[in-house]
């Protein structure tokens, strides 16, 4: 998979996975980054599934805190292939209808 997606938490925005998204364009991934608008948490959904709606092919959907209700409520549990299971504090879920792997980060950097 080379299409990467990032959701920000709540209180932040985008420019706060700058870093990540740095290393990844490096490794030649396709990466977006979604600026949800953070006024309604069903906004912060719709945000989230146009930027998945854009993407060609399969994607890892990435996200951070809050993000984490967000993606969960863009790509509906139902959607689901399988879990993976929690690997160093990342969930990993495998979304059958796009392809997307969902990882959810602990928080911590491990």
């Amino acid at each position: 998979m080379k299409n990467v997606v990032l959701v920000h938490g709540a209180w932040a925005d985008g420019s706060g996975w700058k870093g990540v998204y740095d290393i990844l364009v490096k490794d030649s991934y396709n990466v977006t980054i979604v600026q949800e608008p953070e006024t309604t948490f069903q906004e912060d959904v719709a945000a989230t599934k146009r930027v998945l709606a854009l993407q060609d092919g399969s994607c890892i959907l990435v996200a951070h805190s809050y993000g984490g209700a967000v993606i969960t409520e863009a790509v509906p549990i139902k959607a689901f292939d399988r879990a993976f299971g929690t690997i160093t504090g990342t969930r990993n879920l495998y979304e059958a209808t796009r392809g997307c792997t969902l990882a959810q980060g602990s928080g911590s950097a491990s």
